[in-house]
Order: structure tokens, then sequence, then C-alpha cells
């Protein structure tokens, strides 16, 4: 892994090639991950009630996980990190016993 200029670099690169230049123009003088979510959901016009749909939905599947057979230990970790990923990017503040 190089330095962390070459990370941000690299990252740069990666997410103008994914997004239109539009959407890229107006998320790329972010300075955190949760910044350019924001940016790009005010954008689209993402309401409360869509954040708190997508929420709940994500909080379901976190709290119903079960180990599937099939699938890998790093597969399912893959899994877990992108719901909780998902549900702090919506700005879910979750005690751990409510989960």
């Amino acid at each position: 892994m190089g330095t962390l200029r070459d990370v941000i670099a690299e990252s740069t690169i990666l997410l103008s090639s994914l997004i239109s230049e539009s959407v890229f123009n107006h998320i790329v003088g972010c300075t955190n991950g949760k910044e350019p979510w924001e940016i790009i959901n005010e954008d689209h016009g993402v309401t409360k009630d869509v954040h708190e749909k997508s929420s709940h939905i994500l909080i379901e599947k976190l709290s119903s996980f079960k180990k599937q057979e099939h699938r890998s230990a790093n597969d399912m970790l893959l899994y877990l990190n992108n719901l909780v990923n998902g549900i702090k990017v919506l700005g879910v503040k979750q005690s751990q016993g409510s989960l």
C-alpha cells in the first residue's frame, strides 16, 4: 500500500470512473466519506422517509443475519461490513441492545 496521498489519488480516479462528471464535480471537494452521500442524496431528492425505510431494511437484515453455508467467512464479513456501513451512512444511531 502506498502513502495516504497515493491512496486518495487512486480512490479519486476510481470514483471518477464510476459516477457522472456532474456528480463528481459536486463531491470532489468533500473531506470525509459521509459528505458525498449527503450531497448526492440532496441532489437526487432523497427524503427523510426514504432514509428511514432504507435504514429499517438494513437493520432488519442485520438483525436476522445468519451464516450461510455456501458463503465463505470473508464473504460473510464483507456482507456484515456493508450492512453496518450502510446503516452508518444513513446516520442511524443504534445501541448494542437495540439490535
